[in-house]
């Protein structure tokens, strides 16, 4: 079991770097397999949470389709040499912390949430025993 979730955590970490390398890199070509990464380390993650119909849907509509419709559109199209981005992005100042605080909010959110779903639920359909939400 504790292999297992080492794997999840694994597998996750992965597509978190992916999508955090996908921001930051230059190379479109190079961004595109970077998505390719990230959406195979999510249908893993799917794997693992137990939703094997989810991942294979994953896997076909995501990765069959819509990426190698990104890397042939890439591929088909003229790349202009000169048409590169400045370097110094001033909105990437702004965008770190924004993320950081609603990854944070996010966080309270969820704890919120579970506390809240950890009540007992009582009523007229449940007899006498006590049923958590889950």
């Amino acid at each position: 079991l504790n292999n297992l979730i080492a794997i999840f955590y694994l597998f996750s970490s992965i597509a978190i770097a992916a999508a955090a390398a996908l921001l930051l890199i230059k190379n479109i070509l190079h961004a595109a397999l970077l998505l390719m990464v990230s959406l195979i380390s999510v249908a893993a993650v799917y794997v693992f949470a137990g939703a094997d119909f989810l991942a294979i849907a994953h896997i076909m509509i995501y990765i069959g389709g819509i990426l190698v419709l990104i890397l042939f559109s890439i591929m088909l199209t003229r790349r202009n040499e000169n048409a590169y981005p400045s370097s110094n992005n001033r909105a990437l100042w702004i965008s770190i912390p924004l993320a950081l605080s609603m990854f944070i909010y996010s966080c309270k959110l969820f704890k919120t949430i579970d506390n809240r779903l950890n009540y007992p639920v009582s009523g007229s359909i449940v007899d006498d025993k006590s049923y958590h939400c889950i």
